[in-house]
């Protein structure tokens, strides 16, 4: 065994003992953090007498960020073993788990909530008690997988659920094309004297379903009477009589040309909502706009929607010969509860 190893060996069981933290799994270091990610120390400052600030270089998205969360708090730990203090050693790849303190204007790192070196600048590699070195960012993938999975089922969508708000799909508005206006009902049922009265589709939030051909945004399905959305953001329903075809999202966006919509979180699963998901990466942070896919079917699972898919390097208008960067299964809907794909409705 190298020298060095022995030595950070040493080092972090001396540390271990001075802060008297007993080592926890993996699992639970990820679910007591605010924030999780893999980086390079660059360096550490100074800040007084008790503590250190640590900057790092990331190494693609966080794991784990918490909810809401917009700012990146500058990562604070204090110098002392009896308190402890992270480990410094510029140019190593550490670990990252943060408390963020709002209140103090940073995030707390240290070896006791799980941040620590993951590999030094000698090449040497650690892990946890129950995760070995080679393993960790594996696990790291499946433990934001599971939280990506957590906030998505959080905005679960019911589209039998008169108060459901998300789209599940398209619906022609036969009457429109027969009748001077259509009555839109505030509940679904046709006792309803305050019905508002619609003339076209720019009455209602809409998208296209095929080349210049307008559909209305559906949000629920109640025994034939259809969710919409009013221009100014009310909802309402029109009667069975005023529907035409219905293309609900486990049909709607099948053997299209689609696109995944910024917000897709880049998780694939080889299985509905098992296995290790594999996260797509880019250059930047975020992913294009819209992510070419092919979505070759849909399933569901209780009620959650999935969608089999292949992540596409190229769409099919470029004109360039088709690449494969991802094939599984991904949920339909986003954390923030919207359609995860769309398609172009007018072709390329």
């Amino acid at each position: 065994m190298k020298i060095s190893l022995l030595l950070a060996l040493l080092f972090l069981s001396n540390f271990a003992l001075a802060c008297r933290c007993a080592e926890q799994p993996l699992a639970a270091y990820f679910a007591n953090a605010d924030e999780v990610f893999i980086g390079t120390l660059l360096q550490t400052q100074s800040l007084n007498e008790d503590e250190r600030q640590f900057m790092f270089e990331r190494h693609g998205l966080p794991y784990k960020r918490q909810s809401g969360s917009k700012s990146q708090l500058p990562y604070v730990s204090n110098k002392s073993t009896a308190a402890c203090a992270v480990a410094v050693q510029p140019g190593a790849v550490y670990i990252v788990f943060a408390e963020r303190d709002e209140s103090a204007g940073h995030a707390v790192i240290t070896s006791c909530n799980g941040t620590r070196i993951h590999r030094t600048s000698q090449g040497d590699q650690f892990g946890f008690t129950d995760v070995a070195a080679k393993f960790v960012v594996s696990q790291l993938t499946g433990l934001a997988g599971l939280e990506a999975l957590r906030r998505i089922a959080s905005v679960e969508v019911d589209a039998a659920d008169v108060d459901n708000a998300a789209i599940i799909g398209l619906l022609d508005v036969a009457a429109l094309t027969h009748t001077a206006a259509v009555p839109v009902y505030a509940v679904p049922r046709q006792t309803d004297a305050d019905a508002v009265m619609i003339s076209s589709y720019d009455d209602l939030q809409h998208r296209e379903s095929g080349y210049e051909v307008d559909a209305a945004l559906v949000f629920a399905e109640v025994a034939g009477w259809y969710k919409v959305q009013l221009r100014d953001g009310g909802f309402g329903w029109l009667a069975p009589d005023a529907a035409g075809t219905f293309w609900p999202l486990e049909t709607l966006l099948i053997n299209r040309l689609t696109y995944f919509v910024q917000d897709w979180n880049r998780f694939v699963w080889p299985e509905i909502g098992a296995g290790i998901p594999r996260r797509l990466s880019y250059p930047s942070e975020r992913p294009p706009r819209e992510q070419a896919v092919k979505i070759i079917s849909s399933q569901y699972i209780a009620q959650s929607l999935w969608f089999e898919v292949e992540v596409l390097q190229h769409n099919a208008c470029e004109g360039k010969p088709e690449k494969v960067l991802a094939r599984g299964w991904v949920p339909a809907y986003t954390e923030l509860g919207e359609p995860v794909a769309w398609f172009y409705s007018r072709g390329c």
